[in-house]
């Protein structure tokens, strides 16, 4: 059993001071690398000998031998993080280390199961629509909205024109004027936002194709969909940390295209985003070359 192990299980024969002692240990392992036995006994108003009594109940010599053996914990669960068995819940009063292992197996697992889903012919069928268009249509809400942003980005370093509409207006307004050289991505981790079904059926019925990228192929929004690829929500893995699992699987599905298309044209794309990037210095940030930061 772990030292992490032993605080939060210990509980019997410990005096108030020494369960304060833990409490803190717990909530705070991050500082057990900074704090000698007289600094964590001053921050948890106790002292260096009720330290020192605390870490030989659990099992060590004194503080020093504590110290030690917990940062070689913490340097192993952190080169170990995706190695968590079933499923992976939160609890309360997480600490950096236990989420820390959590959200790295979350994001693990997500790309995973997507890259495990993927079926490559469909794969390369949406690259070549993306590749053919002009211009990159994202709808999407909420938190698929910064996606799409975040995607937006990415396709324009490849040399894509992209725009996100979030307005319901604006979306409306867009999908009902026939687009040629436009492909429409929507995102939605339900699959079943009607707005974004409706959306999806007047875009196509306007000669616009539609990519889908959601949690199931079977969901209304898949169905009105030219194409929909699966961006996982491992709900029935991962309690609580299903709207992070989304954001994982969908980004690695708009990197894995943003880069195919990159690559497609890649030395022009080198060559505009040096132009970019050469423009950037002189035009857009001389401020915060010239004025760096200070604390």
């Amino acid at each position: 059993m772990t030292l992490m192990e032993t605080m939060q299980t210990m509980d019997g024969g410990l005096t108030e001071r020494e369960k304060d002692i833990r409490r803190y240990l717990l909530d705070h392992p991050e500082k057990v690398e900074l704090f000698s036995a007289r600094e964590l006994g001053a921050a948890t108003f106790t002292s260096a000998a009720s330290v020192t009594r605390f870490c030989q109940k659990i099992g060590c010599k004194g503080y020093p031998d504590f110290k030690l053996r917990f940062l070689a914990e913490l340097r192993q669960a952190s080169s170990q993080a995706h190695a968590i068995e079933g499923e992976v819940l939160m609890t309360p009063r997480e600490n950096a280390v236990s989420l820390l292992r959590k959200i790295t197996e979350v994001q693990h697992r997500s790309v995973e199961q997507t890259r495990a889903e993927l079926d490559l012919n469909q794969l390369i069928r949406v690259y070549q629509r993306l590749l053919d268009a002009q211009h990159l249509d994202f709808y999407a809400y909420d938190s698929s909205a910064c996606i799409a942003e975040y995607a937006c980005n990415q396709f324009y370093f490849a040399g894509k024109r992209a725009q996100i509409y979030r307005d319901t207006n604006m979306q409306g307004l867009n999908a009902s004027i026939p687009a040629t050289g436009h492909v429409a991505i929507l995102l939605s981790h339900t699959g079943r936002n009607a707005r974004l079904v409706a959306l999806a059926k007047l875009l196509r019925r306007n000669g616009t194709p539609v990519i889908a990228i959601t949690c199931s192929r079977q969901c209304p929004l898949a169905d009105a969909a030219s194409e929909a690829l699966v961006a996982v929500t491992l709900r029935d893995q991962i309690n609580e940390f299903w709207v992070q699992s989304f954001a994982s699987s969908a980004k690695y599905l708009l990197d894995l295209l943003a880069s195919m298309v990159f690559s497609q044209d890649y030395a022009h794309n080198m060559e505009h985003n040096a132009r970019y990037e050469a423009f950037g210095r002189d035009n857009l940030w001389p401020l915060m070359e010239e004025k760096p930061y200070k604390k």
